[in-house]
């Protein structure tokens, strides 16, 4: 499949990022369905769901860098089994499902390091109006987000040459 696309004048770039933006109004939609579905279970609606939404929107790239990288480099079958297993890792990862605190050591730190701890940080912080504590864990998303879409970019284009040999 791929084939047919690397013989367009498209670079790497453009194949990621034409990937990327028409993902933003799908992650919208997203975030709308499950702020809807949190209120309906008792989350209250104030000021802060609307911040809550612009930096969810802020987050998604994150996880559509991800995907396209991963994407690139294994097959459509690998994908789907590999994503599910990245996402369980991402949900221990962040303190979704348990304060970091409580395991602490070499998996606290470890976590600290990657950007998904910050996702769900920004995202407590807005729904506790903290909005002071969103800026920093933002931009360690916004960073590492910057970092996953060139290395998915790389990766394409390393996949694109591979192909016209």
């Amino acid at each position: 499949m791929f084939t047919r696309l690397f013989v367009s004048p498209l670079s790497a770039a453009d194949y990621i990022l034409g990937y990327m933006i028409p993902l933003l109004p799908i992650a919208l939609l997203q975030i709308f369905v499950c702020l809807a579905t949190a209120m309906f279970l008792g989350l209250p609606f104030n000021k802060s769901i609307l911040f809550m939404i612009l930096v969810l929107l802020i987050i998604s790239p994150l996880y559509i860098s991800c995907g396209l990288l991963f994407g690139t480099l294994f097959t459509d079958k690998q994908v789907g089994g590999i994503f599910a297993i990245f996402v369980n890792v991402t949900t221990w990862l962040s303190g979704t499902w348990f304060e970091l605190d409580m395991i602490g050591g070499t998996f606290q730190a470890i976590a600290q390091c990657l950007p998904f701890m910050h996702t769900v940080n920004a995202a407590r912080a807005i729904l506790h109006a903290e909005y002071a504590d969103v800026f920093y864990s933002l931009i360690v998303v916004i960073g590492y987000s910057i970092i996953m879409t060139i290395l998915a970019i790389f990766m394409f284009k390393q996949k694109m040459q591979g192909s016209s040999k």
